[in-house]
């Protein structure tokens, strides 16, 4: 799946309001344009995988195309790790499996001049179990 919207890096997804932490109003605007587009746009493709796959576990592959370089050639300061959650939320309302069931998360950072957006890929994939005793 391909989206179009970028997330706000996680110093910028909470507020604390009265001393709880909730979502600041860029993360909601992500949020709900990014439900609202993919929900739209892969309807039916997310409706076959949700019938073939409810129940499994998955790889999630996340493809954040952004400016990570700076002019001079050096990568600009912006950790990867810190897109990650907002995504893992929009894909669990959209497809309707909770992201406890994401055993593997792979995430690319992918220079682009161009406008940023932002590729998924969503597998299943077996939880590895390690047998040691």
């Amino acid at each position: 799946m391909i989206l179009p919207y970028f997330p706000p890096p996680l110093n910028r997804a909470y507020v604390s309001v009265q001393g709880r932490k909730i979502l600041s109003r860029e993360s909601r605007t992500f949020k709900s344009q990014s439900i609202g587009y993919l929900s739209t746009t892969y309807l039916e493709d997310i409706s076959q995988f949700v019938s073939e796959h409810k129940g499994k576990t998955f790889t999630l592959v996340i493809r954040l195309y952004s400016r990570w370089k700076a002019a001079n050639g050096n990568l600009i300061k912006r950790d990867i790790s810190n897109y990650v959650k907002l995504i893992e939320d929009v894909i669990a309302e959209v497809l309707g499996i909770d992201d406890k069931y994401n055993v593997r998360v792979v995430v690319d950072k992918i220079h682009t001049l161009e406008s940023e957006y932002v590729e998924i890929y969503y597998y299943p994939q077996e939880l590895q179990i390690c047998d040691k005793t």
